[in-house]
């Protein structure tokens, strides 16, 4: 049995411009988009599957923050030494392997494993 490719992520923010950059350190290349009268936004590569950051109408509620998620990256230490720098929150790994925890600007939590 084949299993499903996962192809879009889509994360709603107040924190556009933050959470841009944010990714971009991790390695996403984004660019900005616009759908007939929608949002302008962003959208990035991360493997076979699409990142895009949209802005949450004003007014709304701060977004999920118990969402998790997990990339493997080229360069693990620098990634973790550059956000360190910016103030983001690096914390302990609650797996065995090596992995650095850290927060977006939304406070969604992030695990960076060496590729």
């Amino acid at each position: 049995m084949a299993f499903p490719l996962l192809k879009l992520i889509v994360l709603r923010t107040h924190r556009v411009k933050e959470l841009k950059a944010f990714y971009t350190m991790l390695g996403v290349e984004f660019v900005e988009e616009r759908h007939g009268t929608g949002p302008v936004h962003y959208a990035g590569a991360i493997g076979s599957a699409v990142l895009e950051i949209y802005p949450l109408p004003k007014g709304a509620p701060d977004p999920d923050k118990s969402l998790r998620l997990g990339f493997a990256v080229s360069n693990v230490r620098s990634i973790a030494s550059a956000v360190g720098s910016t103030g983001i929150r690096i914390g302990p790994s609650e797996r065995n392997n090596p992995v650095v925890v850290i927060k977006d600007p939304d406070d969604r939590v992030i695990e960076l494993t060496q590729q």
